[in-house]
């Protein structure tokens, strides 16, 4: 998976708000940047280095 850049800021995010809103908030995001689909934000995320390529060791 890609890690984050900032990952505390991402920790904080998800303690102060619930799994559902962050769940949701996450699944409206295509929407909001007027994306075909899901895999265009993602896209745009690692070509302007919001998140890199790498190994973080937590399985699957």
């Amino acid at each position: 998976m890609g890690r984050f850049r900032e990952p505390a800021l991402w920790g904080d995010a998800f303690t102060l708000l619930g799994h559902g809103a962050v769940k949701t908030y996450i699944g409206r995001l295509p929407h909001r940047l007027r994306a075909r689909d899901r895999a265009q934000p993602v896209i745009g995320a690692y070509e302007s280095g919001l998140v890199s390529a790498g190994r973080d060791g937590g399985g699957g």
